[in-house]
């Protein structure tokens, strides 16, 4: 694997949070641009990726691998967040558990994965990552939500969620060989390439709610260090144990490795918990992971 390949993704992304770190100040993105962005990020670009990333033909080993990414992902990524939630709700402060757990379990597997990923595997690796983006929207919407919340998410809602159903969706129509026609195909594909764009704009403008003294919180940097270091390693031995091997181990490695996903900072703010907590530990994950995803890559020896 060609690490650097992988840092120039990482540079350019920060590139980007930069750009939108300077719109913020320049007042170009506002705090209602900001939630306007991240509605179209949620309900448009996001699902438009994931189908544009199964719009591939794929063989019964493909398909096989595929729903095996899939499952594994979905189960490793809710074991740790509800594991991560129960060991440490009553240590800390009652709104901040299930933010600690999102921060520290769900990695940016969409947003981050995709230009990484497809910059070291290509179409291959951009197809296996679906899975994982899958895997990922299906712990988010279920298993976080249920933490987040307190509560079963009720059948209207899932009914409802975009996200959820167009990953099912997505699950369904890589399975069953179900392509989109060209101009919706097309359209799927120019909305979809919003996606990290958008979304490092918006990392980069939420930069400015960053505080310094945040920066004294030992649980911040144990979710920082369990999100970026502990989970992808130990990830990297379940997966190997499990069979995976070549670029859907190196693929799902590398997706476990991404900084802590969005939508934990977004679920924190819609259910009043520590948002802030939330917004600094996606802040500095996503910084950090320049020197964190290189340093996993040699210690599982992916990088050579």
């Amino acid at each position: 694997m060609d690490i650097l390949a992988v840092t120039n993704q990482i540079l350019m992304m920060l590139l980007i949070m930069g750009v939108g770190l300077l719109l913020r100040k320049a007042g170009v993105i506002t705090a209602q641009v900001i939630h306007g962005i991240s509605g179209i990020v949620l309900k448009v670009a996001m699902p438009s990726l994931v189908l544009m990333m199964v719009q591939k033909d794929g063989g019964q080993a493909l398909k096989g691998e595929f729903m095996r990414i899939a499952l594994v992902g979905f189960f490793w990524m809710s074991a740790g967040l509800v594991i991560i939630y129960f060991l440490f709700r009553k240590k800390m402060a009652a709104d901040r558990g299930a933010a600690f757990a999102g921060l520290s379990a769900l990695p940016n597997v969409g947003y981050m994965g995709l230009p990484i990923i497809q910059a070291v595997y290509g179409d291959l690796g951009a197809v296996y990552l679906a899975a994982a983006v899958v895997a990922l929207n299906c712990t988010i919407y279920l298993t976080l939500e249920i933490l987040m919340t307190g509560r079963l998410p009720k059948l209207t809602s899932i009914i409802k969620n975009i996200g959820l159903i167009l990953s099912v969706l997505a699950l369904v129509s890589f399975m069953l060989d179900i392509r989109l026609p060209m101009p919706l195909s097309a359209m799927t594909a120019q909305l979809g390439s919003l996606t990290t764009p958008l979304s490092m704009l918006l990392a980069g403008a939420r930069l400015m709610d960053f505080r310094l003294p945040a920066l004294k919180d030992k649980e911040l940097w144990l979710a920082v260090f369990v999100r970026l270091l502990a989970l992808p390693l130990a990830g990297f031995a379940l997966f190997r144990l499990l069979g995976f091997e070549g670029v859907p181990l190196g693929v799902i490695t590398l997706a476990c490795s991404m900084p802590a996903a969005v939508s934990t900072q977004m679920y924190a703010e819609r259910e009043k918990k520590d948002a802030l907590f939330a917004a600094t530990g996606v802040s500095l994950g996503t910084i950090l992971c320049l020197a964190s995803i290189p340093l996993v890559l040699l210690i599982t020896g992916l990088g050579k």
